[in-house]
């Protein structure tokens, strides 16, 4: 569509990068990973170490994500921080750049600027967690790109653009799997008969560009198997990536409809400009007012075809975690963008509803900012700092000493800089607890019907090869333990047997080994005891 010119220009440009760096000043001063940064780091520091992802160190996200963090953290050392926030912001301004190109392409340089901007506001929505460079934060940047050249239609020809968009969208899944639905939308934008008509393509050459679109997706897949299989963890990625990747909830579940709605509730509330700017360039664009959207059917079908997919993504796992709605924040930028740039420059069929005057918006959007700038930095200064289990540890042991961490949180092998003795790096496997759920305060549910079968005897083999020197009970400090070690023969036989309670703290209880070797305990704990471990 041709917009009016608007006085968005280059100065511009530089102060949403400078508006961004601000508003990030307190997770770059901040000394510790960020929720999910932690157990990626601790795969990553393996990888580092010869280790390999799947075998050496557990996690359920797919090779790309662990690849990047291990190129970060070799780059700017095991436990630099400062460098892995660093490193997030780099991200988080590619993506507006990835977007900043979308709207100019699409629409023009002043939708492009106020994408950019969007995303700058509101990808770090309201909790502070939403700062950590996570999966969602990760996948956003290959997904935008390859937005971007499916897109992009030079004079050179489509089939170089279409090859790196597939492998781009492709890189969105190899960094997290809800991903991988995003590709849908793209090869329908395609094959559509605006994209037909548009361009003055016929069938048979949409149908190829929506072919070279695929080949590229799966080629680079196809090459990432064969490295994996190289390794020798193909098999084990698998496992983790698919088939223990599943929601606990169903859609015919109150939970999963009463977490959706809270959740997406917050995400409203707390992005309103998004949201709402949203639902009206989609209203103009099927009013047809002002020919909003004309010559970009196919481009704006494809955005809310992007919309639905994004939303099946992030509902698919079940859990509705804040940061999951990430996923979301590129495209709706994308939408947005346009409307808001007709609101800049005043145009009266889209600016009636007083929301939507010019002074009305921006003032929404620096309170925003604000907002979000005031929590994000809250937060941060009332969890800043090593806790005490972590500093007794560092203290008290040697740096090539290895521990043990009984818990769902990684942050104890980070705080205290000591690798983890088994390659349950959480314990998930072991109790069927997997980061959250159930959704339910019911600390009697029973999750061990989700127990991965043989992961006792995996870790009794990891036990065997190296003993750790401390065992950290993360589960034994809480007020209600969910999964108290007691209720694990094998862990607790080991603990009894081998290890002697040496401090307790708020954030963790330490038991130091007290012999050197511990074969008896693992020749008494039979096969038997062993599966009553995993029931």
């Amino acid at each position: 569509m041709k917009m009016p010119k608007t006085n968005l220009g280059i100065s511009t440009f530089w102060l949403i990068i400078i508006l961004t760096i601000l508003t990030r000043i307190p997770v770059l001063i901040f000394p510790k990973a960020i929720d999910d940064e932690r157990i990626y780091s601790v795969v990553a520091i393996e990888m580092i170490h010869g280790g390999l992802p799947y075998l050496d160190a557990i996690e359920r996200k797919p090779p790309l994500l662990f690849w990047t963090y291990e190129t970060i953290l070799r780059i700017g050392g095991d436990y630099n921080w400062y460098w892995l926030h660093f490193a997030g912001l780099l991200w988080v301004l590619m993506s507006m750049l990835g977007l900043y190109f979308i709207g100019k392409l699409l629409f023009d340089k002043s939708a492009g600027l106020i994408a950019a901007l969007l995303y700058s506001i509101f990808v770090s929505w309201a909790h502070w967690r939403n700062l950590a460079l996570n999966g969602e934060m990760l996948m956003n940047l290959p997904i935008i790109w390859g937005i971007y050249f499916t897109f992009k239609n030079s004079k050179r020809g489509r089939i170089p653009e279409l090859l790196i968009a597939g492998a781009l969208l492709c890189c969105g899944f190899l960094l997290k799997q809800p991903a991988a639905i995003m590709a849908v939308p793209m090869g329908l934008y395609l094959l559509s008969p605006y994209y037909r008509k548009n361009n003055n393509f016929s069938r048979i050459t949409t149908v190829q560009h929506a072919f070279y679109l695929t080949f590229g997706y799966f080629t680079l897949l196809a090459l990432v198997a064969f490295v994996l299989h190289l390794q020798g963890n193909l098999e084990e990625a698998y496992y983790w990536i698919f088939k223990n990747f599943k929601a606990p909830h169903g859609i015919t579940d109150p939970v999963f409809w009463k977490r959706g709605i809270l959740t997406a509730l917050a995400y409203v509330g707390a992005c309103g400009p998004l949201v709402v700017g949203s639902y009206w360039s989609i209203k103009l664009f099927f009013s047809k007012k002002n020919n909003f959207g004309a010559g970009k059917e196919a481009e704006f079908y494809a955005l809310i075809g992007l919309t639905a997919a994004a939303i099946v993504g992030l509902a698919c796992p079940g859990r509705f975690y804040l940061h999951y709605y990430l996923q979301l924040t590129p495209i709706l930028c994308l939408l947005t963008a346009p409307f808001f740039a007709n609101i800049w420059n005043e145009k009266e069929a889209c600016s009636a509803w007083w929301l939507f005057k010019p002074v009305v918006l921006k003032n929404w959007l620096a309170l925003t900012v604000a907002g979000f700038l005031i929590s994000h930095s809250i937060s941060i200064y009332e969890n800043w700092g090593i806790g005490e289990c972590g500093k007794y540890v560092k203290e008290h042991t040697k740096p090539d000493d290895k521990v043990f961490v009984w818990g769902q949180d990684a942050h104890a092998y980070l705080d205290t800089k000591r690798r983890p003795a088994a390659r349950y790096v959480a314990t998930y496997p072991l109790t069927g607890y997997v980061f959250g759920s159930p959704l339910t305060e019911d600390t009697s549910y029973d999750t061990s019907y989700r127990i991965v079968p043989g992961s006792w005897e995996n870790l009794r083999e990891d036990l065997m090869e190296t003993m750790p020197v401390v065992i950290i009970d993360n589960e034994g400090c809480k007020p209600v333990p969910r999964y108290p070690m007691s209720e694990f023969p094998f862990i607790q036989r080991i603990v009894e047997d081998c290890f002697e309670l040496e401090q307790a703290f708020p954030d963790g209880i330490v038991y130091r080994r007290k012999v050197d070797h511990c074969e008896t305990v693992f020749l008494k704990t039979n096969n038997k005891k062993l599966q009553t471990s995993e029931k």
